[in-house]
């Protein structure tokens, strides 16, 4: 029987784990938002992506860490401090 994946609500707010088609819990929404937290401070999205499959791929493997410190220049000094700590 042929794999059969759909994404329901929008696919740039989607966790890995939903992205791999496992089954997905709070912690889903807990990324969602941490997403909308991202994209409020950069005004942008943490993984860029011109279709559903690319999103999946980027989500899954990428690394979000350098999306922050390309994005750094357009946050006030404090959240750059907070952002780059290695704590």
């Amino acid at each position: 029987r042929p794999f059969t994946f759909f994404v329901v609500g929008s696919s740039s707010y989607m966790a890995p784990e939903q992205a791999r088609g496992k089954k997905v819990d709070r912690r889903a929404d807990i990324w969602a938002f941490g997403v909308i937290l991202f994209e409020t401070a950069a005004l942008e999205l943490p993984f860029p992506a011109q279709s559903i499959g690319a999103l999946a791929r980027a989500v899954t493997t990428g690394d979000a860490g350098a999306r922050v410190r390309t994005c750094l220049g357009v946050f006030s000094a404090e959240l750059r401090a907070v952002a780059s700590s290695t704590r």
